[in-house]
């Protein structure tokens, strides 16, 4: 807690500790995402599902909930990793992993109404600034398509492995969820695309996830990151979605290089969740007898 205090400041740092809304699930938990992310992934059973993989001869099941899953000794051996979202304990049957396995730390808003309230006074000033630039014909969003999002991303100044690796997750991503995926950029008036963000609906999940985003040029200048941050949330709400998962947020032992998108993303009313490591344990045989 206190390291992230000291980082994010006191009041995104307590949210952290509030309980989570009764019916948040991480959206990697959802049964119609992993279908569509992974046609025949799907593991798990009765409201607990999982994500599927083979590493060569191994098979690896994800669990992401503080759900416990149900032990399983049907089909075929596999390690199970179980994600919890808050909880601490260790039931009977499961082992802690020797270390964390990737996610660390992500975040959440919820849509409440007026939710400009809960964003920081820094975020407020910078959205009247847009909206004052957005008023006076200045700045403009625009729907894009994936060829064109990812034109202006590769235009933008970006970390050169970000450049090479993000448009390939993109595609991905846009392939497997198809219109769920939406892109925006913002420009001065008719000028280039200098900034954008790319978003994800979960509607089965009631959540829309952030899944890239850049910014370049004026956009610098002209608060364009909170205006499409605030396009995102105007969207949420037409397709009545309750919360906008912002991804990744540094923790202590991440990159230091994540600070300063994580600094940003903090200021929309987030809910940091900060994951415990990871439980495991195997189920199924190794012939897959019944």
């Amino acid at each position: 807690m206190k390291s992230l205090q000291s980082f994010y400041g006191p009041e995104v740092a307590a949210r952290a500790d509030t309980p989570l809304p009764a019916d948040y699930i991480q959206y990697r938990a959802c049964k119609e995402y992993i279908l569509r992310e992974s046609p025949g992934g799907l593991g798990g059973r009765d409201g607990t599902w999982a994500v599927q993989w083979r590493h060569g001869p191994f098979r690896f099941e994800r669990f992401m909930s503080d759900a416990e899953p149900a032990h399983e000794r049907t089909g075929l051996l596999r390690l199970r990793i179980w994600q919890r979202l808050s909880r601490q304990d260790v039931p009977a049957g499961w082992w802690r992993a020797p270390e964390d396995m990737g996610i660390r730390m992500t975040g959440f808003a919820t849509l409440e109404g007026d939710d400009e309230r809960t964003w920081s006074a820094h975020a407020r000033r910078h959205l009247a600034r847009w909206r004052k630039l957005a008023a006076a014909g200045e700045r403009e969003l625009v729907e894009l398509t994936l060829d064109e999002y990812l034109a202006a991303y590769a235009l933008a100044d970006q970390d050169a492995l970000m450049k090479l690796a993000y448009p390939k997750v993109v595609r991905e991503w846009a392939r497997a969820q198809g219109e769920r995926m939406r892109f925006f950029g913002s420009r001065r008036h008719k000028g280039p695309i200098d900034s954008g963000l790319a978003f994800m609906h979960v509607p089965e999940a009631g959540q829309s996830v952030h899944v890239a985003a850049f910014i370049g040029g004026d956009a610098k200048g002209d608060s364009a990151a909170t205006g499409l941050v605030a396009k995102w949330f105007d969207e949420c709400r037409v397709a009545r979605l309750r919360y906008l998962d912002f991804g990744f947020f540094w923790a202590p032992g991440d990159p230091r290089d994540w600070r300063g998108f994580s600094r940003f993303k903090s200021q929309f009313g987030v809910r940091l969740l900060r994951y415990p490591r990871p439980l495991i344990r195997l189920a199924g045989s190794l012939f897959g007898r019944q």
